[in-house]
């Protein structure tokens, strides 16, 4: 029984498992603490705890545990002597607890964080595979360690990035095969399906007439800011697939901006075949047909370089010729394979979009190269191996771009960070 008053004076008389819980007194509505069984011989009448008289230990007043307890906790860093304080327990203090220093005290067992599990001690084997007593050597060399090999984990190509091998030229046959870039591929050939109906409409009128309308095929120029903008993507953006025709179409950097680095090339390269193929010019056909294959042919070997150049180089300069000539040393044999896939698929694309005009050609095979069995395929073949060209160039570039001698030339992507501009880089 818990009886127990309430500061009103009045008395309960509680069972002793209420004991420690609380009651609420009906008389002056004060909540009052039940006291526990301890507590009742140390209960005073006016419901108070009685506590004991605090006892004074004779070491609070030794002059050497308040010296000890002032350096301890004092804030000064240093004795009243100057030296550093030194807290760590020297052999003293372990004697005082019973403890040698020869047979530390026992460790606390550790448990690995994640999964619990006891940390047990490994045991060390000799040289004849014997396990080494505890007071044994612990120096054992390490190739007398049994170790086996970590095999590595198996990564899945479609759920885990960087999986991916880097793309060679001969991996760009097969990447261009890929859903995403054949999808491309497919919307650039209905372009070159337009454009060929468009350039057959502008045919009109004589040769020079006939050329200055090839102006306003506005395909033509699409496809063009196209494969400027797929050495781009490959070359200065670094990535190993083309980009969305026309990619964001925004007018500057997505049309205008590619289409201008393409057209100065071809310009560049092929403007003395051009020129030889003005009427005014007082040229025999054979002499003219002979000077303009091989302008053609020399421009056709030097138009990666300069597409490359004019593409992802910073400025006009680099055009010099001995820098282009160091840009197709630098790049090797590849640049030989880019020359060739070039050649073979502008030849074709010339003939069907700018130059329609068949007068000049022998009437069957004129009209067996103008059906759709022969140039839809034709054209197929021509996009494939343009976007191969151009993705070929993009490579190159992003291989051998430290080894160019420009200037002025930045090889960070700066079309979507345009406030981060390295340094110049001098040749």
């Amino acid at each position: 029984m818990i009886k127990f008053p309430c500061k009103c004076g009045n008395v309960f008389n509680l069972s002793d498992d209420m004991a420690g819980g609380m009651l609420q007194c009906p008389h002056c509505g004060l909540l009052n603490d039940i006291p526990t069984l301890s507590d009742l011989p140390n209960l005073r009448e006016d419901g108070t705890i009685n506590l004991a008289e605090p006892s004074i230990s004779p070491e609070v007043h030794d002059e050497h545990a308040i010296a000890q307890m002032h350096i301890a906790f004092s804030r000064h860093t240093t004795d009243p002597l100057g030296r550093e304080k030194d807290l760590r327990p020297d052999a003293e203090h372990f004697r005082a607890v019973g403890t040698s220093l020869e047979e530390p005290a026992s460790v606390t067992p550790k448990y690995d964080p994640a999964t619990g599990e006891l940390i047990r001690p490994l045991d060390l084997k000799t040289g004849d595979g014997a396990i080494a007593p505890p007071g044994a050597d612990e120096s054992v060399p390490l190739a007398v360690l049994p170790v086996e090999p970590i095999l590595p984990a198996r990564s899945i190509s479609y759920a885990a990035a960087g999986t991916r091998a880097g793309v060679t030229p001969a991996s760009i046959l097969l990447e261009l095969f890929q859903p995403a870039n054949a999808a491309v591929m497919f919307f650039v050939f209905l372009f070159y399906l337009i454009a060929g109906k468009a350039a057959r409409g502008l045919d009109v009128g004589s040769a020079l007439v006939s050329i200055s309308l090839q102006v306003l095929n506005i395909p033509v120029w699409l496809i063009m800011a196209h494969y400027g903008s797929v050495i781009e993507e490959t070359g200065l953006e670094a990535r190993d697939e083309l980009p969305r025709p026309l990619r964001n179409l925004d007018f500057t950097q997505d049309l205008l901006g590619p289409f201008v680095s393409v057209l100065a090339a071809g310009l560049i390269c092929y403007l003395p075949a051009i020129v030889i193929d003005i009427p005014r010019i007082q040229l025999d056909d054979r002499t003219r047909l002979c000077l303009m294959l091989l302008f053609e042919l020399i421009g056709s070997f030097f138009l990666p370089a300069v597409v490359m150049t004019t593409t992802t180089g910073a400025t006009l300069l680099n055009l010099r010729p001995d820098r282009v000539l160091s840009v197709i040393g630098r790049c090797g044999g590849d640049y030989l394979l880019a020359v060739g896939v070039f050649m073979l698929s502008a030849l074709p694309t010339a003939f069907y979009l700018l130059a329609p005009n068949t007068d000049w050609m022998n009437p069957k095979i004129a009209t067996h190269l103008q059906s759709g069995l022969v140039y839809m395929p034709v054209l197929a073949v021509c996009v494939y191996l343009m976007h191969y060209f151009c993705w070929l160039v993009g490579l190159m570039y992003r291989i051998h771009h430290d080894q160019f001698p420009w200037v002025l030339q930045r090889h960070v992507s700066t079309r979507h960070h345009t406030n981060m501009l390295p340094p110049p880089r001098r040749p």
